[in-house]
């Protein structure tokens, strides 16, 4: 979509009654801590109820430190299914970098311009990536929970950097979600 990449794994989760505490899991900005190893830390910047939000995450690689704001919402599709969206606008968080995001794929999030305050990143050792598009749909099925996952990022990195690399970044990403698999059947 608009030059911009999107990855889609879907995968189950034996137990049903799973359901519930993946949610949970998914939409606790610290979560992704329990099945992404590059992953530091996350944290609600702002809060504008208890369904939308703004989240950072943090990801600290063996040679890069890298973060992202971007809007979190969650949405219960019916008794059996959420979906949880994450996308980044232009939004000001003190970075010294001021190059100006357009998503190219949530048209909408390009008119909404918080300012966020952090003293995060005044430090410049950290980089910002934006989320284009992140979501995660959950179902409670019969034999377990389906989750499909689509993402995709834009990470900023120079234009020399070869296109596979970042697509294995994306993967990456993606892929670690299926950790969730050990962590709720530990449970």
């Amino acid at each position: 979509v608009n030059n911009a990449e999107i990855g889609m794994l879907e995968f189950t989760i034996p137990n049903p009654d799973n359901y519930d505490d993946i949610v949970k899991m998914l939409w606790d900005p610290n979560g992704e801590k329990n099945f992404n190893r590059v992953f530091v830390k996350g944290s609600f910047s702002r809060v504008y109820n208890k369904q939308l939000a703004i989240i950072q995450q943090r990801y600290l690689g063996l040679v890069w430190d890298r973060y992202y704001n971007a809007v979190a919402s969650k949405y219960q599709l019916s008794e059996d299914e959420t979906a949880i969206v994450l996308t980044s606008s232009d939004m000001d968080d003190n970075n010294y970098d001021d190059t100006k995001y357009v998503n190219p794929i949530v048209k909408s999030a390009n008119t909404f311009n918080p300012i966020i305050e952090s003293d995060d990143h005044r430090d410049r050792l950290s980089t910002k990536m934006q989320v284009n598009l992140v979501a995660f749909f959950i179902k409670k099925e019969a034999n377990g929970v389906k989750i499909t996952h689509l993402c995709s990022m834009n990470y900023d990195f120079s234009s020399g950097d070869k296109q596979q690399r970042l697509r294995d970044l994306t993967a990456s990403k993606m892929f670690s979600a299926v950790n969730l698999r050990d962590i709720v059947n530990k449970a």
